[in-house]
């Protein structure tokens, strides 16, 4: 009598125990982030990409669960700056951005940008004098946010819809120069069949190396609390892969 009065206070403690872990999992915590459609490889249109996969894996480590709502990077940022939604990502720390979103300090990745022009239609860079000249057209990305110093330059800015159509703008000779993300340029490149070496890459100057972030949204509630668990997680995931 005994051993079976044990034997059904372990059933009933391990039942209860299972209840526990099964409500822990129903209450896990998920959140909704924007997600940039056009930035292949790393935020591509159906929610995968490199930067997609280390924010989801990030978060996990941290016991957050993330869901992706997809959207022209134009979009998602006004969104944000309107008060709607969470976060959304890649964004750069540019004077302006820091006044619409908050950040956190851990980037998401880092990517090299630089100016690109096509072999077609040879341009020269040599120093700043060549990028300060009201009859340069240089393409970018409506919506996209580039480093301070980019800003800075006086050329004529011309908007296209993706880094994709930037390239077919230079090919075009629609513009002299595009400012684009060199692993960008490659996926683009080999996806559209053309050769590497189709468009040149300027060296000299303009090469930055630009840290991605995610943005959260100021009037967010919880913003500072999903920003400082993403910077928990990050560096989590840093020395997991080290």
């Amino acid at each position: 009598m005994g051993g079976a009065h044990i034997m059904l206070k372990t059933s009933l403690f391990t039942l209860f125990l299972l209840i526990s872990f099964s409500s822990r999992l129903a209450q896990a915590d998920t959140i909704t982030i924007y997600a940039e459609n056009g930035y292949t490889p790393f935020s591509n249109e159906d929610g995968s990409g490199l930067v997609n996969q280390r924010v989801i894996d990030a978060y996990a480590l941290v016991g957050v669960d993330v869901k992706y709502q997809v959207l022209p990077f134009a979009r998602l940022k006004q969104w944000l700056k309107n008060g709607r939604g969470l976060a959304g990502f890649s964004t750069v720390k540019t004077p302006e951005g820091t006044k619409a979103f908050l950040f956190g300090e851990q980037p998401i990745y880092h990517v090299v940008t630089k100016f690109f022009s096509a072999k077609k239609f040879p341009v020269i860079i040599n120093g700043p004098q060549d990028l300060n000249n009201s009859q340069l057209n240089v393409g970018e990305v409506n919506g996209y946010m580039y480093h301070q110093e980019y800003y800075d330059y006086t050329f004529i800015r011309h908007h296209a819809q993706s880094d994709e159509n930037l390239i077919k703008m230079l090919l075009l000779g629609r513009i002299d120069l595009a400012y684009m993300t060199e692993s960008v340029v490659e996926f683009h490149l080999n996806s559209m069949g053309l050769s590497p070496d189709s468009l040149i890459g300027h060296n000299r100057i303009g090469v930055v190396k630009v840290p991605l972030f995610v943005a959260f949204n100021k009037s967010h509630p919880k913003a500072q609390y999903y920003a400082d668990l993403l910077d928990k997680g990050l560096i989590l995931l840093s020395q997991k892969n080290n």
